[in-house]
Order: C-alpha cells, then structure tokens, then sequence
C-alpha cells in the first residue's frame, strides 16, 4: 500500500530534497519556498508524480520546513504546542506563502491532466499563471511581518525576570484599560477578541442579541447606529485588544493600511500563538507563579506603541514623560492625555468629556491636562516626580 501510493520512496526524496533547499543558508525562508513550490509544481507537470501524491508530499514537506527546519530560532524555542505549530503553519501557508494560488494552479493542472487535446493545452495556461502569481507574491509579499525571533525582541530587551510590579503602577495600568480594554486585568488565557473568554466578559453575544431585538422592533432603524452598537459591543480601538495591538506594532513590515483585513487575522492568531506560548515559555523556566504576567504584557506595551498628542507624534508611549521606565511617577493627568493619543484625539473639553467616568474615579484635574498638553506643544515631556506616589487617588483593588 504504501508503494503504491509514493512509488520508488519518492516522499523520503521530496524530504531530501526540500532539506537540501533548507539547507542554502544565504536564501530567505520565502526564497526557500519558492523552490519548493516549483518543486512540487514540476513533479506533478511532468507527471513523475500523481497530483494528489504531490499534494500530500507538499503538505507533510512544507510542515516539516517551516515549523522545524526554520530558521527562526525563537519558533523553536518558544512555539512547542503543537496546535500552536499548526496555526503558525496555517497563517504562513495560507496568507504569507498564497497557498491559495498553488491550489488554484495545481487544480487547472488536474483538469488539464484529465482533459483530452485540445482542452488540456488550454487548461495549463491558468494553471502556469496561477502558479506563476503565486511564486511572485512568495518573493515581494505585500503584507510582510516579523518572524516569532522579531516579534521577542521587545521581550528581550526587557524580559519577565526584571519586571518590577508595584500598586502605584498597578493603577496607571487599570486606568489604561479603562481607555483600551476593560476585560483585559481580568482575562486569565486569552489575548484576542476572538476567544470564548472575552466574548464572555465583554458580553458581546448579549449585546448582539440586544441589537437584533432592537432591528426586529424598528425595522427602519439607521444601519450605521446599529453598526456603532455592534461596535460598542467590542469596545476596542480598531477592534483590537492591548495584546492585538502590541502585536501589529512590533510585527507588521509592510502593509499595515493597505491590508487591513490581512493584518486584523494576523493579530488574532499571532497574539494567541505568541503570547500564549511566550507565557508557557515563562511557566517552564521561572515556575508556575506568573501572577502579574498581564502586567507586564502593558509594560512592553507602553514602550512600543504609538501616541499623538495635539499632533506631536511619540514613536513610543513611555517617551511622553521624562521619567520614561517608571510608570509608578507618571502623572495620572499626563497619563490620561496620551491615553487619548492613543486614539489620536487631541486635548479638547469635548474629548475629555468622553471619559467623564474615569476623570471622575481617579478625580483627575482637566486644568494639569491642559498645561501638560501645551508643554507638548513646546516640545517639551510631561514631568515625573516621585512625589505622584503620596497623591493615589483610589484605592487599588488586588485582582
């Protein structure tokens, strides 16, 4: 049986052979899968192979290649759940590799196969330039992003081990996740809006439920207010969650605005496959107590992600303030105006008033977030002073 169907061992010779390309270290991983997909293009045009035994050799070959013969040293290092290893292949097969296009290629050259003349000439034209699309987007990818080794680098520079929690910056990160994601202190395992975790805490199917009873009522109802709850119901900027954000910020090369439907799947798998793997890294080498683990995800956040504050652009959250790596002495006024940065939204009355109930909680002074703002606008940062720590306005709740 298993002659029959990879005659003369040819699985074990695909292998080789994809390893022999493996192993041409000057070549880029998409370089890499360039030849392989011409290589299992060639084996089925020239018939030295059936096209669904290609198929499956591609398949098991292209497996082995990107998620164990890699040369991202921190895949292996980090991604070791298996389930991880599949989503990680799926994404890079499918979206990276145009997957998709091989398919549609090799589909036309099964019809060409099965086709007498002079169908079968016809039918390798859109197989060839299936393929040949294919092999263009594996080499100038449009959307391009950071392997899991780049996406560390942040976490590198200031990893787990030498995080410091403290109450004080236990406030400033419950105060921006009033502004970003209200689920976020109180999700455990999960890092996406599209898990059973946040859809649960952010009762987004409520919510739904709640805006097909109102359609049902007012047949007539304005599409984009019901668009907007629909939207309130995941109460996220850009549809995101801090994790989803960090993640496009440190991960995306290329094509961040133009492929926005490309980018939102990548933040969803890659902030469940990163992080989650990033914190079983962390369970294994520093034991099990990762009990302020989240915090330190909005630690690296807060000095990666991007603010503009009445136009001044910050490439990094934390240059915003002098003291930039002690968050326990930024200014809970100065830290809510680059809160609203975040969003791009200017220091105005109206956009303060959108977030009436958090100046209200931390009983936060609009008149120091004007004054912090106008120094901003004379290039200056906005002063720490450890003396912030004597003026906690609430009570920190331990989670």
């Amino acid at each position: 049986m298993a002659g029959e169907l990879f005659p003369g061992n040819l699985l074990v010779g695909f292998i080789i052979s994809v390893i022999i390309i493996a192993s041409y270290s000057n070549l880029e991983e998409n370089q890499q899968m360039f030849l392989v997909y011409l290589l299992t293009y060639g084996l089925a045009f020239f018939k030295i192979a059936s096209i669904h035994v290609s198929i499956v050799m591609f398949l098991v070959a292209s497996f082995i290649f990107i998620e164990y013969l890699t040369t991202d040293k921190m895949k292996l290092e980090l991604v070791t759940s298996f389930w991880n290893k599949l989503l990680d292949y799926l994404y890079l097969i499918i979206i990276q590799l145009r997957a998709y296009l091989f398919a549609i290629s090799i589909f036309f050259l099964f019809l060409s196969h099965v086709s007498g003349k002079p169908f079968s000439v016809l039918l390798l034209i859109p197989s060839i330039v299936f393929i040949v699309l294919c092999e263009h987007f594996v080499i100038t990818q449009p959307f391009k992003t950071k392997n899991i080794t780049g996406l560390s680098v942040p976490f590198s520079k200031h990893p787990f081990y030498s995080y410091k929690w403290s109450e004080e910056a236990a406030i400033r990160y419950q105060l921006l996740c009033l502004f970003e994601d209200k689920t976020y202190l109180t999700r455990k395992k999960s890092y996406s809006i599209m898990s059973e975790e946040y859809l649960k805490q952010a009762q987004v199917i409520k919510k739904i439920r709640i805006l097909l009873r109102r359609k049902r009522r007012n047949k007539t109802r304005n599409t984009r207010v019901s668009f907007n709850y629909l939207r309130a119901a995941f109460y996220r900027r850009g549809y995101s969650t801090p994790e989803m954000q960090l993640i496009r910020t440190v991960g995306v090369i290329r094509g961040y605005d133009k492929h926005r439907i490309t980018r939102k799947i990548y933040e969803i798998i890659y902030s469940h496959v990163f992080f989650s793997s990033l914190r079983q890294y962390q369970v294994d080498n520093s034991g099990p107590a990762l009990v302020h683990f989240r915090e330190f995800i909005l630690d690296t956040y807060m000095k990666n992600v991007l603010t503009i504050i009445n136009g001044h652009r910050f490439t990094t959250f934390n240059s915003v303030f002098e003291n930039q790596n002690s968050i326990e002495t930024w200014p809970l006024e100065g830290l809510f105006i680059a809160c609203l940065g975040l969003n791009f939204r200017p220091v105005t009355w109206s956009n303060i008033m959108l977030y009436y109930d958090i100046v209200e909680k931390y009983k936060l002074n609009p008149q120091k977030m004007f004054e912090y703002a106008r120094l901003i606008e004379q290039g200056k940062k906005i002063p720490c002073s450890d003396s912030h720590k004597k003026e906690m306005r609430h009570e920190y709740d331990q989670l």
